[in-house]
């Protein structure tokens, strides 16, 4: 393994640790018909199968994505160049989706193998899947990518603004409910198996560091709830805002703790109101 390649060295870490973490994986399987036993929409079937399924794997990079932005009024297809080095933009969100329409890919998705030699076989599959979600899932994506391309041009850079998107979770589900009833979060903090939730918000958090970005945009406000309180963030007064001497806030990554701009937001894909970081930003 390449140490110097974050992505492959969080691939690696999130393995592991889905692999060390398979006696507590189960326990969390039998918690899901007690706490969804009561519910309609099939929240119990749907929390069962995420427990099962693989754990999120990040794309290689570099690489192509085709992107659909907006110009003008009009949708304009474009190819931008997903590069990784320092400086650039980290979009946050909270766990993977599961709305896959390949069938095939699907099936495979939904069982995490046992074996190691097995996991290795299958890897690079689930890891070109993830490439492929990045630029097919447009209702979550597009806005991400859109913005940050439009920030690119706002910079008028030579050398465009390298971004790219991690989630918190790595656990793979739909909708992002059944994680807080679940873990039982509340006000950013598990109340259930913190160990196992904490364990993937620190190695998501580690993984960021290693990007050494320039600027973090966490667009879910539980996300944003769970990142301010692991840091014990305050509110971004309106006193302090109007004095200008902050507009965001800024959280110690890795082991030298270097600090790190961050913006909160919830979902920038329009589909709801103005969420309450977007409002007090």
């Amino acid at each position: 393994m390449d140490n110097n390649d974050p992505v492959e060295w969080v691939n690696n870490e999130i393995l592991n640790y889905w692999q060390e973490k398979k006696e507590v994986i189960e326990s969390i399987k039998k918690q899901c018909d007690r706490i969804f036993k009561k519910k309609k929409f099939g929240y119990k079937e749907e929390c069962q199968r995420m427990i099962d399924r693989w754990p999120l794997l990040y794309p290689s990079i570099p690489y192509e994505l085709k992107i659909t932005c907006e110009n003008n009024g009009k949708d304009d297809e474009k190819l931008i160049k997903v590069q990784l080095n320092s400086g650039g933009i980290v979009f946050v969100g909270l766990n993977p989706s599961f709305n896959i329409e390949d069938e095939e890919i699907k099936a495979l998705l939904e069982n995490f193998p046992s074996k190691e030699d097995e996991i290795e076989n299958l890897k690079e599959k689930i890891i070109h899947f993830e490439t492929k979600a990045w630029q097919e899932y447009q209702v979550y994506f597009r806005p991400v990518w859109g913005l940050g391309d439009e920030i690119n041009k706002i910079c008028n850079s030579k050398l465009p603004l390298p971004f790219y998107h991690v989630d918190l979770l790595f656990m793979r589900c739909s909708p992002q409910k059944i994680l807080e009833k679940l873990f039982g979060i509340k006000k950013g903090k598990p109340k259930y198996y913190e160990e196992f939730f904490n364990g993937q918000v620190t190695l998501s958090l580690e993984f960021i560091g290693k990007l050494e970005p320039k600027l973090i945009v966490v667009i879910n406000a539980l996300a944003s709830d769970i990142i301010k309180a692991r840091f014990n963030l305050p509110s971004l007064s309106r006193e302090v805002i109007e004095d200008g001497k902050i507009w965001f806030y800024e959280i110690p990554l890795g082991k030298e703790g270097k600090k790190y701009p961050i913006i909160f937001s919830g979902m920038i894909s329009g589909q709801r109101a103005v969420d309450n970081y977007s409002k007090e930003r």
